[in-house]
């Protein structure tokens, strides 16, 4: 794992907007059903994968212990949720997910 940090850190040396926004969307998607709520969702997401790119990039690593719970919470929670996902359970290439997430986010 540290070695796939550290090839991120070389080769992507600046965090994607992009990665943070497609993240924090399709994790919102998950979970919220009202706009409003999943607006509020995704902000915090960013939030959490600033820290995130923070400890890749800048080599901090304290972390108060509300925000690891909160990611620690919201990653199991996503992966129940995509373990009960009939559409996902037929999901079996790294592409038929995220074309599952793309749908998911434009219906």
């Amino acid at each position: 794992m540290r070695f796939a940090i550290a090839l991120e850190c070389l080769i992507l040396p600046i965090q994607s907007e992009e990665l943070a926004y497609r993240l924090s969307l399709r994790v919102a998607w998950l979970f919220e059903e009202n706009g409003h709520q999943r607006m509020k969702f995704a902000k915090r997401i960013k939030e959490l994968y600033a820290l995130r790119s923070k400890i890749v990039h800048s080599g901090s690593y304290e972390v108060a212990e509300k925000y690891r719970n909160d990611v620690c919470c919201i990653t199991k929670n996503a992966i129940l949720r995509l373990l009960t996902d009939p559409d996902v359970e037929r999901c079996h290439k790294p592409e038929e997910l995220h074309e599952y997430f793309e749908k998911l986010t434009f219906k």
